[in-house]
């Protein structure tokens, strides 16, 4: 090793050292994200779980009629009829541009 075989060393150590910082935050971002994403997960499912409770409960009080799958395709909340009536209409206006003729 030459004189400046020393410094290339350090200045090599150097480097690797800011890389494995680099990388050390970079985890440490993707953990904070990670958790953060999961919390929300938990709540919805929290939220979703609270619904669905709710709406078992109305069903056995008699408040809402059960509605199968079936009698409302692609759709994952049950409407009345009105509200179904409305809904299409939306829908058909929405498909001409919101032209109303």
């Amino acid at each position: 090793m030459g004189l400046f075989g020393g410094f290339k060393a350090d200045k090599r150590l150097k480097e690797l050292e800011e890389g494995f910082a680099d990388l050390k935050r970079e985890i440490k971002g993707l953990q904070l994200e990670w958790t953060d994403t999961l919390d929300r997960v938990r709540r919805l499912m929290g939220r979703i779980a609270k619904r669905a409770a709710l709406y078992e409960q109305a069903e056995q009080e008699g408040a809402v009629e059960p509605v199968a799958a079936s009698d409302q395709p692609g759709n994952h909340s049950p409407l009345t009829a009105r509200q179904l009536q409305i809904q299409q209409s939306i829908l058909s206006r929405r498909r001409l541009g919101g032209k109303t003729t």
